[in-house]
């Protein structure tokens, strides 16, 4: 990471001051903004809670044909579901092959596994080992995921493939190990390649553009990683019989139904892009930085290009950001001055407690709140 930025009559550090841990014992030193300094596990629970709060829990629309892959993972095929026109979803089994694997078979028990999945892909960004060890990381990370798009897409549709592609991205971004960042990758690209392809190529162009040549070495195994990940989903359907792809689903729709739900929710489809989080790293002092600005750029144009192709405009465009928002979020936590992060957590982290992100699908608003929790105790009991 860079140094941070010294301000006012700050001194140099020495040699010696440089290489002793960075010691940040409070976070946000007054107000809303301290709740960043409760311990680990308070604090993931207190997001879980805000995001439960925020968006209730609200099921899949296609979770009948994951649960039929649960149930039929041996054979997909098998399972009067599987048609041209639903077998894209064979491309995106982990979550289903994993309810099948452990006998978690029936409908409640898919339903309570893709649950819990859905909490842990939402903790799983603040209690990554490289992010709980610096509390105003944790900090920057936690406003990104409780202001962000993240737990409106993992609990308004529980049930889908979201969870692992999600928390994937997470572990690909955060991962002090290379080759833990790869297998990240590796996992990403085996669930949603398409998606995971969108999302290193964002991820790529953030990270070439704030760090330069530095960064090929450790695209490099990010690549590999998705590499395999993408042969492995291949030979995978080509076993079960061949899937669908989201090109060929393209071709279902007319196009009419993607620009006009782009032309009348395109601000929306934008704030949904990173959130609360474009308070962030629009802020004056994050804008010096340029994962900042790329990311803001990266944003700006994927908002615009993606709903021309994906119908589920808000949850593709936050999820191929995803992974470029967190590179971003460290970079800002690991080199502005505590002043200024203390500053940020102040303004920022009241907002992101308590605006909700609304998504876009298919031309419509998605937040129903805690009505999606009645929806989904309907659907396990």
């Amino acid at each position: 990471m860079t140094d941070r930025v010294l301000m006012g009559n700050e001194q140099e550090p020495t040699p010696a001051e440089l290489a002793l841990p960075r010691a940040r014992p409070v976070v946000g030193r007054s107000g809303v903004a301290r709740i960043w300094s409760l311990p680990l596990p308070v604090l993931v629970s207190l997001i879980v809670a805000t995001c439960l709060a925020k968006y209730g829990v609200g099921r899949f629309v296609s979770w009948k044909y994951m649960y039929a892959l649960a149930v039929h993972w041996r054979d997909p095929f098998s399972s009067s579901l599987f048609k041209p026109s639903t077998s894209y979803l064979l491309s995106s089994p982990t979550s289903a092959l994993v309810s099948g694997l452990t006998g978690l078979s029936t409908r409640r028990e898919f339903f309570a596994l893709h649950f819990g999945l859905s909490l842990a892909a939402i903790a799983l960004p603040v209690a990554m080992p490289s992010v709980r060890r610096d509390r105003y990381l944790r900090a920057i990370i936690g406003l990104v995921v409780v202001g962000g798009a993240l737990p409106a897409v993992l609990l308004s549709w529980v049930g889908s493939y979201d969870p692992v592609s999600l928390g994937a991205a997470t572990v690909g971004a955060l991962a002090d190990s290379p080759t833990i960042g790869a297998i990240g990758w590796a996992l990403f690209g085996f669930n949603n390649s398409p998606e995971a392809i969108l999302a290193f190529g964002a991820y790529a162009l953030v990270s070439l553009y704030s760090e330069g040549p530095a960064a090929l070495r450790s695209l490099a195994g990010c690549a590999a990683g998705l590499c395999v990940g993408i042969v492995g989903i291949s030979a995978l359907t080509s076993h079960w019989g061949g899937s669908t792809s989201r090109i060929t689903m393209f071709r279902y729709w007319p196009f009419s139904a993607f620009w006009r739900s782009e032309l009348n929710y395109w601000p929306l489809i934008l704030y949904s892009a990173l959130g609360i989080g474009w308070l962030i790293f629009l802020k004056r002092e994050a804008r010096v930085r340029k994962a900042a600005r790329a990311l803001c750029a990266v944003a700006v144009v994927a908002s615009a290009a993606v709903p021309l192709v994906v119908l589920d405009q808000s949850r593709i465009v936050s999820g191929t950001l995803w992974a470029a928002a967190l590179f971003a979020a460290r970079d800002i936590a690991g080199s502005l001055s505590e002043e200024q992060l203390d500053g940020l957590l102040r303004r920022v982290t009241l907002p992101a407690f308590v605006f909700p992100v609304m998504l876009v699908w298919s031309g419509q608003i998605v937040y129903a709140g805690w009505q999606h929790g009645i929806e989904f105790i309907q659907s396990v009991v």
